[in-house]
This record gives C-alpha cells, structure tokens and sequence, in this order.
C-alpha cells in the first residue's frame, strides 16, 4: 500500500507542472481569442457611430470568458477624439506567470508569441 501511495505521490508531483503550464497556455489563448473578438466589436462601433468604445461599453456588449476574466483584467486605450484603440489584457496578479497581451486597431498584437 505505502508503494502505491508513493508511486502516485512521484507521479502527481511530475504530472502537476506540465498540467498547470498546459492550463496557463490554454487561458492565455482564449485570452487572445477574445482580444480579436473585441477588436471586431470595436471596428462595428466604429462602422455604426465613428467612434471606438471603452472598456466598460465593451464588456457590456461582450463580457470577458470566465477562465480569462478570472486572471486578466481589460483595459481599453483610446487615441485622442477615439479614432484608435489599444486593448489589453493585464494580469491580476502582477508577478504571476500569465503574460499581458495586446491588440490595436491597425492589428498590431503582443507578444507575437501568444497568438493563434
């Protein structure tokens, strides 16, 4: 019985870095997925009224994925009279291994390596 547990122990203690690695990257993609999602949301806005939108217009129309919104905040930059934008993804938790990410409106995107 003590073999088994310590057998198990050995493979949940090797198992668990790779898993949790696998979940950041996969939040982290859905992170990027909804950032080309607002950005398209942002372009009708700006087809409809000429003007882009805010932050808290978009989430309203478009609330980030929970698994997202449950480690990044968004934050919505706007160019003077907002005929340009800035979307970005900032982590909640400064130091923690989930990167920030970003999107403009000329399609611009950071880091490169995290987009689809």
């Amino acid at each position: 019985m003590l073999c088994v547990l310590a057998i198990t122990g050995l493979l949940a203690a090797v198992a668990l870095p790779s898993y949790s690695a696998h979940v950041r990257n996969s939040v982290m993609r859905e992170g990027a997925l909804s950032l080309m999602g607002l950005a398209l949301l942002q372009e009708r806005f700006r087809l409809s009224t000429g003007r882009y939108r805010d932050s808290a217009t978009l989430i309203d129309h478009r609330p980030l994925p929970p698994r997202v919104a449950r480690h990044y905040d968004l934050q919505v930059q706007l160019t003077d009279s907002a005929r340009g934008f800035r979307l970005l993804l900032q982590p909640r938790v400064p130091k923690s291994d989930y990167e920030p990410m970003g999107l403009d409106n000329t399609g611009r995107k950071w880091p490169l390596h995290r987009w689809p």
